[in-house]
C-alpha cells in the first residue's frame, strides 16, 4: 500500500531574495529573537570581564604600593569578601535560573499534551500567526513544524514543501500548488484548500476536520487514517486515493470523483456521496450503508451496497 512505502521528501530551500527569503524568515523568527538575547547575554559578559579586569589592576597597584603589612592584610581581607560575594551572588542567580528553566519546560510539555475530547482540536490551542505569503514560492522548501495558523497562502507554489506535523489551523490555502508536498501528520483543522493541488501529497495521519477542499485535486494523494470530519470535499479528484481508516464521518462528497479509491476500514457514517463517482473504488459494504447516496451515485455493477444487501 502506497501510505506504507512513500518515503519523505528531502528538500534545500533556495537562496535568492523576494517572497521566498520573507517566508524563511517568518519560519526563522523565534531563532532569530533567540540569537539576539544571546547577543545581549555576550555584551554584560564582556562588561563584567572589563570591570573584573581594573578591579584587579587598582587591587594590585594599591596592594604593592602600600608598605604596611596591616594595610595588605586589610586589602586581601577585602578582596576575598567581595569575591566569597560574588560567588555567592552567581550560586543564587544560577539556582534562580535553573529553577525558572525547569518551569518553562514543564509549561511547554503541559502544552504538548493531548486535550480531553477529541484529539484534532489540540492543535486548535497555539498561538496565530496570520501571516501574508499569498503567492509566496516556497517550492521544495523545508519547514516542518513551522508554526502558520491562519496564514495566507492563496496561490502558493508549495511543491515538494516538507509540512510535516507544521500548524497550518484556518490558513488559507485556496489554489496552492501542493503536488507531491509531504504534510504528514499536520494540522489543517478549518483551512481553506478549495481548487488546491495536492496530486501525490502525502497526508497520513493530517488532521482536516471541517477544512475545506472543494475542488480540490487530491488524485493518487496518501490519506491514511487522516481525520476529515465535517470536511468539504465537494467535486474533489481524489482518483486512486489511499483513504485507508481515513474518518469521513460527515464529510462533504457530493459529485466527488472517487475512482479507484481506497476507501477500506474508513469511517463514513453520515458522510455525503450524493452524485459521487465511485466505480472501481474498495470499501466496506457495511461502512458504506452509514453514508448518504442517492440514484446518481456510481457504484461498480454489483458494488452498490444497497443492492448487495
Amino acid at each position: 500500500m502506497r501510505c506504507l512505502v512513500k518515503s519523505a521528501i528531502v528538500a534545500v530551500v533556495p537562496d535568492s531574495d523576494g517572497p521566498i527569503k520573507q517566508g524563511i524568515e517568518y519560519a526563522q523568527k523565534p531563532l532569530k529573537e533567540k540569537r539576539v538575547r544571546w547577543q545581549r547575554h555576550e555584551i554584560v559578559a564582556a562588561a563584567w570581564v572589563f570591570a573584573g579586569v581594573l578591579l584587579a589592576a587598582g587591587v594590585v597597584i594599591v596592594f604593592w604600593q602600600s608598605p604596611d603589612p596591616a594595610d595588605r592584610a586589610g586589602i586581601l581581607a577585602i578582596v576575598a569578601a567581595v569575591g566569597a560575594g560574588l560567588a555567592a551572588w552567581q550560586v543564587v542567580f544560577g539556582f534562580t535560573r535553573a529553577l525558572a528553566a525547569q518551569d518553562a519546560a514543564l509549561a511547554a510539555r503541559r502544552a504538548d499534551e493531548p486535550t480531553e475530547g477529541d484529539p484534532e482540536e489540540k492543535c486548535e490551542q497555539r498561538v496565530s500567526s496570520t501571516y501574508q505569503l499569498d503567492e509566496v514560492d516556497l517550492r521544495k522548501a523545508r519547514l516542518a513544524g513551522v508554526q502558520l495558523r491562519e496564514a495566507d497562502l492563496t496561490g502558493a507554489r508549495l511543491e515538494h514543501v516538507d509540512f510535516s506535523t507544521a500548524d497550518l489551523t484556518e490558513a488559507l490555502l485556496a489554489e496552492a500548488r501542493l503536488d507531491d508536498a509531504l504534510l504528514q501528520a499536520a494540522c489543517l483543522v478549518k483551512a481553506k484548500l478549495n481548487q488546491a493541488r495536492l496530486s501525490r501529497a502525502d497526508l497520513r495521519h493530517a488532521r482536516l476536520t471541517e477544512a475545506d477542499l472543494t475542488g480540490a485535486r487530491l488524485d493518487h494523494a496518501a490519506l491514511c487514517v487522516a481525520r476529515l470530519r465535517r470536511a468539504i470535499l465537494r467535486k474533489a479528484d481524489l482518483r486512486e486515493a489511499d483513504l485507508t481508516g481515513a474518518i469521513l464521518n460527515e464529510a462533504k462528497l457530493n459529485a466527488a470523483d472517487l475512482r479507484g479509491a481506497d476507501l477500506s476500514d474508513a469511517k463514513l457514517e453520515g458522510a455525503d456521496f450524493r452524485a459521487a463517482d465511485l466505480r472501481g473504488a474498495t470499501f466496506d459494504a457495511e461502512a458504506m450503508r452509514t453514508a448518504d447516496r442517492d440514484k446518481h451515485t456510481k457504484f461498480d455493477d454489483g458494488a452498490n451496497p444497497d443492492k448487495a444487501a
